[in-house]
């Protein structure tokens, strides 16, 4: 699974919805999704109290099943830097491998942690089972 973007769309993504990452004391909500569908890639962040989404539309370049990620919250600072190093139209390929996301240009390669937990629970997924609890 893969998806290609813009260097600078991705830059962009990552900006709008940075400010709404949760506290590094509820690790589920400390980064940023991703989810990539056939139309969208969605940039998804939430503190508990606001939500921020960004989507970009992609070309259709989509490879594979929906991709879905999250982008560990200390390893943003790293990759922001990273996508700045490259130039604005170049594409950037994202797609996974075992426990990580790998963003790729023609002239360079980031490999991180990206774990593909569903969501937040109780909110995502499927409904709690009668007499279990929804976390």
């Amino acid at each position: 699974m893969s998806v290609t973007i813009n260097a600078h769309q991705l830059g962009r993504l990552i900006d709008k919805v940075r400010g709404h990452i949760g506290s590094e004391y509820t690790p589920v909500l400390h980064g940023i999704r991703l989810d990539v569908d056939s139309t969208y890639l969605h940039a998804v962040a939430t503190d508990r109290y606001t939500v921020a989404v960004a989507r970009y539309r992609h070309d259709g370049e989509q490879n594979g099943e929906p991709l879905a990620r999250t982008i560990p919250a200390p390893y943003l600072c790293t990759l922001r830097e990273w996508i700045s190093t490259q130039e604005g139209q170049h594409s950037v390929r994202i797609s996974t491998e075992a426990g990580r996301l790998v963003f790729a240009t023609p002239h360079a390669e980031m490999r991180i942690p990206g774990h593909g937990r569903p969501g937040i629970p109780g909110l995502a997924g499927p409904a709690p089972q009668r007499g279990q609890p929804a976390w």
